[in-house]
């Protein structure tokens, strides 16, 4: 996030939706204005998505065209190496058995980019 948007993104960590989201949005934003003086142009909101501020629609397409562009800087580099590694879990099980029971496989892996986005294995 840093790296490509400095400070012109407000990023939110994953919180259940709702009115607790609600609240950890407005608390961010009022530690956002504190330290920069305005409110962020782009909240990423880590599961539910990105929200942009404007003044206008052309405003707004302008800031969608800078996130792309600024995502799609680091391209070149290419995914993450991402090593699978199986595990079974209570959750992961109940899966296999759901879908077992319809004729059906699933297989639950992890790796350290899929451990970065999720707070937990199981």
């Amino acid at each position: 996030m840093e790296t490509r948007f400095g400070s012109d993104a407000l990023y939110v960590e994953y919180t259940d939706p709702g009115f607790i989201l609600f609240k950890k949005v407005q608390e961010r934003i009022v530690e956002y204005r504190e330290q920069f003086g305005k409110a962020p142009a782009i909240i990423f909101l880590q599961n539910h998505g990105v929200f942009v501020g404007a003044n206008g629609v052309e405003e707004i397409r302008s800031i969608y065209d800078s996130i792309n562009k600024r995502i799609g800087s680091g391209i070149e580099n290419g995914p993450p190496n991402c090593d699978l590694e199986e595990y079974e879990s209570n959750t992961s099980q109940v899966i296999s058995d759901h879908y077992g029971s319809r004729g059906l496989v699933s297989k639950s892996v992890r790796c350290e980019l899929v451990d970065h986005f999720s707070g937990s294995k199981d």
